[in-house]
């Protein structure tokens, strides 16, 4: 993973103090290289994101990776510690918008009338804006995402954590809406809507095919 600092020892009356060094001047660049630089690891970046998606994470080589982006080989060592750590900041790029977009949402839904719907709106909307205004990444990324939430090998736990943290705000939330309901009527409720959005906003060929047919008979139906 890149880190923006390092630190550099620098020794004061008081003793050892650690002093951040800013990264473009520990790789030896300029600014505006450091720059081209951002630029480059954000390229392996969608790369990755759109072979993760299509190929699987463990299917897809370091190779393959770098050639997509136009770079070289020892890159994604240099950029992000080897293709665990690639695979990880691919998932916390989205992550972390979807994150906060649905925080902000739920607080605003729990500022006005607390409904099922507005909390629902609240955990579906930022997904579905993105996915339809944010480019093919999002696409890739919900192809990603839906494939590592049926596994419970791949090393994701720390957004698993902050995941459970909202879903447990949303369940909350919904528990709320519906004063003396079994509040497991809540987490079945949550679990469910999670499943439909995963399914949901994967685009695959046999989902666009499928989706122009429907359009064909049904044009109101093809949403």
């Amino acid at each position: 993973m890149v880190r923006s600092f390092h630190f550099e020892v620098k020794r004061l009356e008081t003793g050892l103090q650690l002093w951040p060094v800013p990264a473009y001047l520990r790789c030896g660049l300029d600014r505006g290289e450091y720059g081209k630089s951002a630029e480059t690891r954000e390229r392996i970046l969608d790369v990755a994101e759109e072979l993760f998606a299509t190929l699987g994470v463990e299917a897809t080589t370091v190779r393959q990776i770098t050639a997509g982006a136009g770079v070289r080989t020892a890159s994604v060592n240099y950029y992000f510690d080897g293709k665990s750590e690639l695979a990880a900041a691919v998932v916390a790029r989205r992550f972390d918008i979807l994150q906060r977009e649905r925080a902000n949402n739920l607080a605003a839904a729990l500022d006005g009338a607390v409904s099922v719907r507005s909390i629902v709106e609240a955990f579906v909307e930022p997904v579905a804006r993105l996915t339809r205004t944010g480019g093919a990444g999002w696409q890739h990324y919900n192809r990603l995402v839906a494939t590592l939430a049926l596994r419970e090998d791949w090393p994701v736990h720390a957004y698993a954590r902050a995941f459970d943290r909202q879903a447990q705000a949303f369940i909350d939330a919904l528990i709320q809406a519906q004063p003396g309901a079994d509040p497991e009527r809540a987490v079945v409720a949550f679990r469910l809507m999670l499943s439909t959005v995963l399914v949901a906003f994967v685009r695959t060929e046999r989902f666009r095919r499928n989706r122009a047919a429907l359009r064909a008979e049904e044009p109101a139906l093809a949403v």
